[in-house]
């Protein structure tokens, strides 16, 4: 029986997302100016038959892919680059055969007043524009409002270039990513009008940064830039940094919501991450464990590259703190080998935790049917991966019996009043039910919005060192030097309980 819970994820990868929208099989998407093949992911495909597929290296296809985890997840979506590479010229000539809209700038497209309709953004989600970009000066300059822009890739000319290139016959689909960003600015909407409800004055700027680190730069560039309080976005990390110096050279905050990558905020002061790094995620494993499970024997399992740091982390966060973890390295291909190596560091006597920081779900599928037969003669708790509360093939008997926990970053408050609000909100508005993204953006939003009238300073402890609660996430930010940007660190503890995933100290 596959691991099925109603949980919302926000987007590490854009592409690896079941259910913000459902893109046409290879479509065909623009990302810095290179072409890729948008593809979902079909029960038992890897990396290597992709690979072969489509011609390209395995490499390759992590390259195009940020953070793409060892198992692939049926029904996700990679991105496949075709070596094309696509000129922004062409790009906007072939936009403009569909719109004249897309002649407004020739350097730079930005989003504009959703109340006057352009054509160029009634093809996406009904509310992605309804703010001026361009304010006037008097009200830049008015310090009781504060000033927001959102820098985020819409790519406005790739969605009139597509429904301009679709078959009569065929019914247009946004492409993913643009609906990630989308479903994430809905969210941010929602907000907002529930900030100036409260009595917030509020300025927000908002541009579509095409996916590209140049257009960002352009952006950046413009003069209302200089009156921002806070900007959200960029989304790609190649965008975030080369956004950083320019917004640490202005001294503004800016969020990045859509990147694991801890690099960001490497001697970025101005940077703030909000989704946590791997690192947070396995430091948060290892002290849930010895915490826990203080008295117990602590193996970590590692069967891959990766997995293998991870094992390294871990290990380290145990020595911090005086524990101590005895690490097992297996060799995926040669189970019944992996099996005694990982019995010969058991213990009779003791709980026996299993820490095994891997992605891979065809590992993951037939070890853990090992370790369950193992706890016959042995009392064992398995840690995983977040991922694993997708993975389809493991018996969701066996990880319960085997008290399996799994960290996240999200939570499910689906029964709180404060969500019930927001969904009929976001439904009344947008027709639909918010989507993971949709939250996020809300959540992301509302916080530092709100802190922003409290202190425009985000590195004083009025925002750092505290618990922040969002919608569906909560939010710890912390600076660990003086010369790094902020990161969120706040992840917790999932365990099966009846079948299901439920939360740990909520």
């Amino acid at each position: 029986m596959g691991i099925m819970i109603k949980y919302f994820t926000v987007f590490l990868l854009v592409m690896s997302s079941l259910s913000l929208c459902f893109a046409q099989k290879d479509s065909v998407i623009v990302k810095e100016g290179k072409q890729y093949k948008v593809v979902q992911i079909q029960a038992k495909q890897t990396l290597y038959r992709l690979s072969k597929e489509y011609s390209v290296s395995t490499d390759e296809i992590k390259a195009a892919n940020e953070g793409l985890p060892d198992g692939l997840k049926t029904g996700g979506y990679v991105l496949i680059p075709t070596g094309v590479v696509v000129s922004k010229v062409e790009l906007k000539k072939e936009a403009a055969k569909s719109t004249e809209d897309s002649k407004v700038d020739d350097n730079l497209k930005i989003i504009r007043d959703f109340y006057k309709a352009p054509d160029s953004i009634k093809r996406l989600p009904p509310g992605i524009c309804p703010v001026p970009t361009l304010m006037d000066n008097e009200k830049l300059k008015d310090p009781s409002y504060l000033k927001v822009a959102f820098i985020l890739p819409f790519q406005l000319a790739l969605v009139d270039t597509l429904e301009n290139q679709k078959k009569d016959f065929q019914d247009f689909q946004i492409p993913l990513e643009v609906q990630v960003f989308a479903d994430f600015y809905e969210g941010a909407l929602i907000a907002l009008d529930s900030l100036k409800q409260r009595g917030f004055k509020i300025l927000v700027s908002v541009y579509d940064d095409e996916a590209d680190s140049n257009v960002v730069k352009q952006i950046l560039n413009r003069p209302e830039i200089n009156y921002m309080n806070l900007i959200i976005g960029p989304a790609y990390s190649s965008c975030v940094k080369m956004a950083a110096p320019i917004c640490a050279q202005k001294k503004i905050y800016m969020v990045s919501a859509f990147s694991k990558s801890s690099d960001l905020i490497d001697e970025n002061p101005y940077v703030i991450k909000t989704l946590p790094s791997r690192k947070s995620f396995l430091t948060a494993i290892a002290e849930h464990a010895m915490k826990d499970y203080a008295e117990s024997n602590f193996v970590l399992l590692g069967e891959n590259e990766n997995s293998k740091n991870n094992c390294e982390i871990i290990s380290g966060v145990f020595s911090e703190k005086g524990a101590k973890a005895t690490t097992v390295k297996v060799n995926a291909s040669k189970l019944a080998i992996s099996v005694d190596e990982l019995k010969a560091s058991l213990s009779k006597e003791k709980t026996n935790v299993i820490i095994m920081p891997t992605e891979n779900e065809a590992f993951i599928t037939r070890f853990i049917n090992s370790v369950y037969k193992l706890s016959t003669d042995y009392k064992i708790v398995v840690y995983g991966m977040e991922n694993w509360k997708d993975f389809s093939g493991v018996d969701i008997q066996q990880l319960q019996a085997l008290n399996t926990h799994l960290p996240a970053a999200n939570l499910e408050r689906f029964d709180s009043p404060l969500n019930d609000k927001m969904i009929h909100a976001y439904a009344r508005r947008f027709g639909t039910e918010p989507s993971g993204f949709a939250f996020s953006g809300y959540d992301i939003t509302n916080i530092f919005i709100t802190s922003l009238k409290q202190n425009k300073d985000f590195g004083n402890d009025d925002f750092l060192n505290r618990k922040w609660n969002g919608m569906m996430t909560d939010y710890y930010f912390v600076r660990k030097n003086p010369l790094s940007g902020i990161e969120n660190i706040k992840v917790g503890m999932m365990v099966f309980n009846n079948y299901q995933l439920v939360w740990l100290n909520e």
